[in-house]
């Protein structure tokens, strides 16, 4: 994966905790960062913890899988966050069997919500 002819550069690499630690709100992170999207959420548990925006990830088993990761690791991860993991028309999924399911079938961008936000965010979409 690559070009084999690229320069490689020093890249100063931080996390949301760092950079946000005193930011009082927070309603919206898209995460698009080629397979490392379980590394920013854990880089960004107090911020996310303190704050409970809705998060916006990519997740496709070409990336992430270089990594070591599976569909069970942000399965997983949004379970100890707080978080249910919903497709981006509203549809909030039930179980680990639904989302091992649905992950990496049609699409990779999804839509982490809040526990205390599911039914409002299901109400968003009911509404219409």
């Amino acid at each position: 994966m690559g070009n084999r002819d690229a320069t490689p550069i020093d890249v100063e690499v931080s996390t949301l905790d760092i950079e946000l630690h005193d930011l009082p709100h927070l309603a919206f992170v898209k995460i698009d960062v080629e397979g490392h999207e379980i590394a920013v959420l854990t880089g960004g548990e107090a911020l996310i913890g303190r704050t409970r925006p809705i998060l916006g990830v990519e997740y496709g088993r070409p990336t992430y899988s270089l990594y070591g990761l599976t569909a069970d690791s942000l399965y997983d991860w949004a379970g100890r966050a707080g978080y249910r993991i919903s497709d981006l028309v509203g549809h909030v999924v039930t179980d680990r069997k639904e989302w091992l399911y649905v992950c990496d079938r049609s699409y990779w961008d999804y839509l982490l919500i809040p526990n205390e936000k599911v039914e409002y965010w299901r109400h968003l979409f009911l509404s219409k």
